[in-house]
């Protein structure tokens, strides 16, 4: 499992801000379930899933080492049935447990998994069992109390999930009881006490497991829930520098969206070619007394959309600077490619056929343009540019406006 595979498990941004409804809705005070609504528990299994897989695996082939050992005290203990604890052990216990390890190791679904791993506790635990009550080793009763050990490995070091921890430890105690009261060799009162000992060791362990897994899940959830948070309040304030650098009115960027983005271009050494057009609606407080200010907010509106749809290159940007002006940037433009883009946004606009009666030129709206142009662009430029574009649209309305002017 590779730091790849670990890192993919992680949630992105996406996926935390659309938990973050569902996150909230967990009550975390007096948090006490061991299972989370679907998509959350699908997030939770998804980012610790790869953990506790290599957890699993890793103590798993511990104790299995640590259950192989016990091989030489079956030799002290259990010497009459030492052949069969070699076959028990080493031919079908490890072999088992090894396959499903294997399996494991491979990510099967959770509960799968849990399942598995609750296979080879069983699979232990019953083994133990078997060898104890084929001996006839007066010694074999000290085995008994070993079966403590399986439960303890079970709900306590590998922390199997506590419905399947429980299901272990029942079939565990239920499989001694009843081979001691078919085959057992005990004295009533000492099983009682062994009987005894297995419940309270599985009550005690299980106690242990359901509060180490609701303390992780809690935990689970509180640092989901601060990333969910955090992911949404980055989402509000990244909309909030947003809104501040758009024009309300017509969407695209604002004055302050212009200086940054002027400061931001030419920032590279000696950036290329860059290209400012200064446009300008005409007539435009005669129309504000003809249509009203809802009429022309329209307008500017209509205005806006085709100057913004005129532009086709990445890079290029417009801005409404003032009432009824607009700036393009053009970077790597020069002063003929700069002009013909501002008569074709002049044209766009006649084509737009808005009517302006009170028009002493036209009775239409129509714009006029100045264009500026740096061959090389400097952070010290970029600015100045727009002076000179301003320069040369008041030469396009002094010439007659709907009209192209260059510096």
């Amino acid at each position: 499992m590779s730091r790849r595979d670990t890192q993919a498990s992680q949630l992105s941004n996406q996926d935390l801000a659309a938990l973050g409804d569902e996150v909230e809705r967990v009550p975390e005070r007096g948090f006490r379930g061991l299972t989370f609504p679907p998509r959350l528990e699908e997030a939770f299994e998804r980012e610790t899933g790869a953990a506790r897989t290599r957890y699993l695996v890793a103590t798993g082939v511990v104790a299995l080492l640590i259950y192989d050992l016990f091989l030489i005290t079956d030799r002290m203990m259990i010497a009459d049935v030492f052949g069969t604890a070699l076959v028990v052990r080493l031919g079908i216990v490890t072999p088992i447990a090894l396959l499903i390890f294997l399996a494991v190791w491979r990510r099967p679904s959770p509960f799968l998994r849990e399942t598995l791993e609750t296979a080879v506790t069983v699979l232990a635990s019953l083994s133990v069992t078997y060898l104890f009550v084929i001996s006839n080793s007066a010694n074999a009763t000290y085995y008994h109390p070993g079966l403590a050990l399986v439960l303890m490995y079970g709900n306590v070091v590998v922390r199997l999930r506590f419905r399947f921890a429980l299901v272990a430890s029942m079939v565990t105690i239920a499989a001694y009881i009843v081979t001691q009261s078919v085959h057992g060799t005990l004295a009533l009162d000492v099983g009682v006490l062994y009987v005894t000992y297995l419940a309270a060791t599985a009550i005690f362990t299980l106690i242990a497991n359901y509060t180490i897994e609701r303390d992780q899940r809690f935990e689970y959830l509180v640092s989901l829930r601060e990333r969910c948070r955090r992911v949404a309040l980055t989402a509000v304030n990244t909309r909030l520098s947003e809104l501040s650098r758009r024009d309300p009115l017509t969407g695209i960027a604002n004055r302050r969206a212009l200086d940054d983005y002027l400061e931001r271009v030419p920032g590279r050494p000696r950036q290329d070619a860059m290209a400012v057009v200064m446009l300008d609606i005409d007539h435009f407080k005669l129309f504000n007394e003809r249509y009203g200010h809802q009429g022309g907010d329209e307008c500017l509106q209509r205005v806006a959309h085709a100057i913004r749809d005129s532009l086709h290159r990445s890079g290029d940007m417009v801005a409404r600077i003032g009432g009824e002006e607009f700036v393009v940037v053009l970077p790597g433009a020069d002063v003929r490619a700069a002009a013909d883009i501002a008569d074709h946004i002049r044209q766009r606009v006649v084509e737009l056929g808005i009517p302006h009666e009170l028009s002493p030129d036209r009775k239409y709206v129509t714009i006029s343009a100045g264009v500026a142009a740096l061959d090389r662009a400097t952070a010290a430029d970029a600015k100045s540019i727009l002076a000179q574009a301003d320069a040369a649209l008041y030469r396009a309305k002094a010439g007659g406006r709907n009209r192209v002017e260059t510096a």
